[in-house]
């Protein structure tokens, strides 16, 4: 069995001379499988062709979706099927050096399928134990919310996280809050749900917008702004905290900064993670 397609193909190479090595001249997606089925796929496959229009790559998004389905169909490791994480790779493809792209090359599809992520048990009743990290986010309005194959700001600040902290918070050059390094981060204080708004830099994600619209359908203030770091520092200042993405789903923040949050903030969010689950939304 293989557990990687290039182009349709089984097989786990790709040229030398591809953009998506040279240059990050790519975008992709990272998808929870359960049970078969690819949780929020239509709006992963919208997102991906947001980002290949962004970025002048010419790709046929129903020909993706038909490969991924003849990929999957190929799969008889039921452990696998049963939970694991699709990524989904498309490259502007092999041409030669030189940032322009020639016209009319064609993509390179590359689709992986990964064992689920062996987070601990307590992860998500026990929350998160969160830093700030010294790798701030660049901002660049015409890659803003796209998730493009570069993410060596992620990779630093993951590099550098120290053993203590299971994630951090990463910043802007102005210190407002843009997201965590392995998700986008949903604070409450005031009363009030906020997340930071994505328009200049950062990645607007799949599960954040889900959870956007969770909180309006069940009538939950949910505002989308500008978070300057210093203003929830203090002590007092949260009254609740998550991180979300596609894998990691919605888990709780225990701690920033040495700080503790309150418990009932993480019960709070485990309510809405259990919601979430429900709905199919995330994995449980």
């Amino acid at each position: 069995m293989n557990t990687i397609f290039v182009n349709g193909q089984a097989q786990t190479t790709v040229s030398a001379l591809d953009r998506g090595i040279l240059y990050g001249d790519s975008v992709f997606e990272t998808v929870a499988l359960i049970d078969s089925q690819i949780l929020q796929l239509p709006q992963h496959l919208e997102r991906l062709a947001e980002g290949l229009n962004a970025l002048a790559i010419k790709a046929d998004i129903n020909k993706i979706h038909h490969e991924i389905e003849m990929f999957l169909q190929q799969i008889n490791d039921s452990e696998l099927l049963a939970k694991s994480v699709l990524r989904i790779t498309i490259t502007r493809g092999e041409q030669s050096r030189g940032y322009k792209p020639l016209k009319g090359a064609s993509t390179t599809r590359i689709l992986s399928l990964h064992q689920w992520p062996d987070y601990q048990a307590n992860t998500y009743t026990k929350g998160l134990n969160i830093g700030i990290s010294e790798v701030t986010v660049s901002e660049q309005p015409q890659l803003a919310k796209l998730k493009h194959g570069n993410r060596l700001e992620q990779v630093l600040a993951a590099t550098q996280l120290p053993d203590t902290y299971d994630d951090a918070f990463m910043l802007n050059q102005a210190g407002d809050l843009i997201s965590a390094t392995k998700g986008n981060v949903f604070i409450k204080r005031g009363n009030q749900w906020q997340t930071p708004i994505i328009d200049r830099c950062g990645i607007e994600g799949v599960t954040r917008n889900a959870i956007i619209h969770w909180f309006q359908e069940n009538n939950i203030d949910c505002l989308e702004t500008r978070i300057n770091a210093n203003e929830i520092l203090g002590a007092n200042n949260l009254q609740s905290a998550f991180i979300c993405n596609s894998i990691l789903g919605l888990t709780p923040i225990n701690t920033l900064l040495e700080k503790k949050l309150p418990l009932d903030g993480i019960k709070e969010c485990l309510e809405i993670r259990n919601s979430l689950v429900k709905q199919l939304i995330i994995a449980a």
